[in-house]
């Protein structure tokens, strides 16, 4: 099938690494997508769809204090992304938010209900 690519993403405390390819054994190698924090836990993303951009992944950073839109355009195997931060106008606010009643920020989850086109963020349990 050439011409469709897939992309793997690969989430770290440190980073986020990427490599892409038509099947698993023509993948590139794996690259570090420069400038991007580290993810806050195994549960802090969650798949989105963009109207206009497609595919992507919203996260929260290593220290809580940002959302992102990450869209990895893998339509060639020179694969672009595109990051775009969610939460500037709110940065400060929004890591109290996260914060004030579980400092432990590896519990934070991110979820998308299509339904209502909700993004939900929160950290501790969800009812």
């Amino acid at each position: 099938m050439a011409g469709i690519l897939d992309t793997l993403v690969i989430w770290g405390q440190e980073g986020v690494y990427a490599q892409s390819g038509p099947y698993p054994t023509a993948m590139t190698s794996i690259k570090k997508i420069p400038n991007l924090p580290g993810i806050a836990g195994k549960f802090a993303f969650c798949k989105y769809v963009d109207p206009q951009l497609g595919n992507g992944v919203i996260y929260v950073s290593r220290t809580a204090d940002r959302a992102f839109f990450l869209y990895v355009d893998a339509s060639s195997l020179n694969v672009q992304y595109k990051n775009i931060e969610l939460t500037e106008s709110i940065r400060g606010t929004f890591k109290t938010y996260l914060t004030q009643t579980q400092s432990d920020v590896s519990k934070i989850k991110v979820a998308y209900r299509q339904d209502i086109d909700e993004i939900m963020i929160a950290n501790g349990r969800v009812s």
